[in-house]
């Protein structure tokens, strides 16, 4: 009982009065006890008594030299041997966090590792007391730690690691000291497993989360080294939701950080770890007061925040990816700019071996693939593939990571595809999708990569009209939608497109479908096939498109899910498969196109194109009239902002018919006038584009043009406005 007793007293000082007060301890029996403890006790305990029987033999060789009275210093002795070295590497730890750029980190983290790599060498420890080892050992890890996650070498990791682990073994479980050094090595472990060397992730991560598990509940309530304990034990329990997908995980989480929060004990980290906590919650259940909850923690913590300082990285690309997701559902510009400024932040201070870097990347690429949403920028199109494929080929990427680079990649592969219709393109961000898959990816990414080679062979059909590209496209999405959790607000997206594609399965037989930008689409009347149509495509598509409609979606996605509705219930109509109510049918076009005026001008050209051929066939003038007038204004309105020349051509391909139809439905609708203005405003519409195409942006002069040439632009552009106006005026004298 003495020697278990001596062995379980962490504190030197104490350990040195019961020495005194037991002179046996010294002796040849203690030595045997320790021993044996050493061969056959509990492995953690195993090292600590191999260093004890170190120390006591040399204890016995000197014992008024091992325990000084009055100094405060864990066995000042040996610490003497290495006081100069710990000096140094605590200055180390000083340039370390006073550098401001990636480089000097850099050049700060070797020197400090390195004055860390003498203090833990010094042979002369080796008999040290175990409480001193264990700190030395402990501080040396939390450097290497510190530098993984500045400039990302896995080297650092793997040391940290390995110190960690004898810092712990070195360290009395009966220690105050004992739950943080355990959350240091979970924390290390889970790390560990993201990376892609580490040979069993699963049994790494499982060991990392017990670590964390045991620490936080060892830790004394309230004191800070238990709130540090509960805000590491929530990052393991989140990443333990990456790959488990038990949203339980997440609850968890937020239940240990609100206990934080209830004591007193918030910190910048606390704040920063909820709002992750929060938003992934989110993606999970789509509760729009996570959200916000989530964007307002993560900008409180970056706030707080000194710029230069090594976890302001990560806190700038969470908040980013926040307000992605926040953008995505309300569409309010603010947050995409906010998102903008600091993820451009992110990518600014990720030195290119960080692990952080690919992620920062990504989502940057993703910002760029927003605004391209948003704007219809094929620049910025350009600007998001370049950043996602970079992104996409880091070697610093961890391993349950590089499959969403992939993904994202693709994604935005696909959509350069779809709108430059480029085969090569489909191939690309097809490869890319199965790139993904064979990794091993968490489900989530699974789901995503699925989903997204769905899209794209069905992106591929519209582009080839090959029934085979759908079947792909189908089978692939009713894989993903089959493992979709209901409430996941990815479960809309994946639902909306599997329903559409149907639908294009039963608008392929008899009639051509023209893809439209909504994911819909638009009939022409040109026999494509000889097969005859199957209604229960149709019908299965509508049943799951109304059931979208009763759900709580995103705003963007509501806005969608609402068009892809009204797109079906004309088909549906048509095929006099239900009967419709005009008055409801006539609100539900009201209602999809006042969405799509604040949201999505593409949804509203095509809605209108729709609605106006639909009333047409049904003889309904006046609904045609107005759907086509909304159209054809709409389409001028694109036209005369667009910038791009691709996009342009796109416009003009698909606007070509769409005055002359205009005017006609105007015309029988007894509004002449109205039908000579969108004659008009159809010509302005070719002409503009037109111009766009040669180069020539309206309202600006092109940069590096003779002069000569440049006063020809300029006057052409003022006889179009000048021809603009006349037409105006010509319609108002009608």
């Amino acid at each position: 009982m003495l020697v278990r007793s001596y062995v379980m007293e962490d504190n030197f000082h104490r350990a040195g009065a019961l020495v005194r007060a037991h002179p046996e301890l010294l002796r040849e029996p203690a030595a045997r006890v320790l021993r044996q403890l050493a061969k056959k006790g509990p492995r953690g305990g195993r090292l600590l008594a191999e260093q004890h029987v170190r120390f006591l033999s040399r204890c016995r060789a000197e014992p008024q030299a091992v325990f000084t009275p009055g100094s405060p210093i864990i066995d000042p002795t040996c610490y003497a041997l290495v006081a100069d070295r710990h000096e140094q590497a605590e200055e180390g730890e000083a340039r370390f966090e006073e550098a401001t750029s990636p480089a000097a980190l850099a050049a700060c983290a070797a020197q400090w590792t390195s004055a860390w790599g003498k203090v833990i060498g010094e042979p002369r420890l080796q008999a040290a007391h175990p409480a001193l080892l264990a700190s030395l050992l402990n501080d040396a890890a939390r450097a290497h730690l510190q530098c993984f996650f500045a400039i990302g070498r896995i080297q650092h990791l793997q040391q940290a690691c390995s110190w960690f682990e004898l810092a712990v073994a070195l360290t009395s479980e009966a220690s105050p000291q004992a739950p943080t050094r355990r959350s240091n090595l979970g924390l290390a472990l889970s790390e560990l497993a993201e990376c892609p060397s580490t040979p069993d992730p699963a049994d790494c991560r499982a060991r990392a989360l017990r670590l964390l598990r045991d620490a936080a509940r060892s830790a004394a309530v309230g004191t800070p080294s238990w709130a540090d304990c509960q805000i590491r034990l929530a990052l393991g329990r989140l990443r333990s939701y990456w790959a488990t997908e038990r949203v339980s995980q997440l609850d968890a989480a937020v239940r240990d950080l609100t206990a934080v929060w209830e004591m007193g004990a918030a910190s910048v980290d606390a704040a920063h770890t909820l709002g992750c906590v929060l938003r992934q919650r989110y993606a999970a259940r789509g509760h729009a007061e996570d959200l916000d909850m989530a964007v307002a923690l993560l900008s409180t913590a970056r706030d707080a925040t000194p710029p230069g300082a090594p976890q302001r990285l990560r806190q700038l690309l969470d908040l980013g990816v926040a307000l992605l997701d926040r953008h995505l559902r309300d569409a309010v510009d603010a947050d995409l700019e906010e998102a903008g400024e600091a993820l451009q932040a992110a990518v600014t201070a990720a030195p290119e071996t960080s692990p952080d870097r690919p992620a920062a990347v990504a989502h940057y690429a993703g910002y760029w693939y927003r605004r391209f949403e948003a704007t219809g920028s094929m620049s910025a199109l350009a600007t998001a593939l370049d950043l996602a494929r970079d992104a996409a080929q880091s070697p610093a990427a961890r391993t349950g990571e590089r499959a969403a680079w992939l993904v994202n990649q693709a994604v935005i592969t696909e959509e350069t595809a779809r709108q430059s219709a480029d085969p090569g393109l489909f191939d690309e961000a097809l490869t890319a999708f199965a790139k993904a898959l064979g990794v091993d990816p968490p489900a989530a990414v699974r789901r995503s990569a699925l989903a997204g080679m769905g899209t794209a062979w069905r992106d591929r059909f519209a582009c080839s009209q090959e029934p085979g590209d759908l079947d792909q496209a189908i089978r692939r999405l009713e894989e993903a939608h089959a493992e979709i959790q209901p409430r996941s607000p990815d479960a809309s997206r994946i639902g909306l497109s599997l329903a559409l594609a149907r639908f294009e399965r039963y608008a392929l037989a008899d009639r051509t479908w023209t893809r439209s930008p909504t994911g819909a689409g638009a009939m022409t009347t040109d026999s494509a096939t000889t097969e005859s149509r199957d209604p229960a495509d149709l019908l299965a598509s509508l049943t799951a498109v109304r059931a979208l409609a009763r759900r709580r979606t995103p705003r963007l996605d509501r806005h969608r899910i609402r068009a892809a509705l009204l797109i079906l219930t004309l088909a549906a109509a048509e095929a006099h498969l239900i009967s419709v109510s005009m008055p409801a049918l006539r609100r539900a076009v009201r209602q999809t196109w006042a969405d799509a005026a604040r949201i999505d001008p593409e949804m509203l050209l095509w809605t209108g194109a729709l609605w106006g051929r639909w009333a047409s066939a049904e003889l309904r003038w006046r609904d045609a009239a107005l759907g086509y007038r909304i159209a054809v204004d709409t389409l001028h309105e694109l036209a005369r902002r667009q910038a791009d020349p691709q996009h342009g051509a796109r416009w003009l391909r698909s606007g070509g018919q769409l005055a002359g139809e205009a005017a006609f439905a105007s015309a029988a609708a007894g509004r002449p006038q109205e039908a000579v203005r969108l004659m008009e405003t159809g010509r302005l519409v070719l002409v503009t584009e037109a111009l766009v195409l040669k180069g020539v942006q309206l309202g600006h002069a092109p940069a590096g043009l003779p002069p000569q040439l440049l006063d020809r632009i300029e006057g052409a552009v003022r006889r179009l406005r000048a021809a603009e106006r006349a037409a105006q005026n010509q319609v108002r004298a009608l």
